[in-house]
């Protein structure tokens, strides 16, 4: 489960790593990958890695475009 992290109170390791699985992520999924959607609730991006950390599906991008390349949209 993702708790509420509030990024003034990690470490500086803690931060950097959290940004790092956050760009993982973000490459993975299909995602723009930009540090400051990071603890930004507002973010799209940052959203839907919630919902991967909560064990939910996020919308993968990557997917979603090849359907649009072919002529098809897919709504997961």
């Amino acid at each position: 489960m993702a708790d509420k992290v509030n990024p003034r109170r990690l470490s500086v390791n803690k931060i950097y790593d959290q940004l790092e699985v956050f760009r993982d992520f973000c490459s993975y999924h299909g995602y723009r990958y930009d540090e400051a959607d990071c603890w930004n609730i507002k973010s799209f991006q940052w959203q839907q890695y919630l919902k991967v950390e909560k064990g939910n599906l996020p919308v993968n991008n990557w997917l979603d475009q090849l359907a649009r390349l072919n002529g098809r949209r897919s709504y997961n």
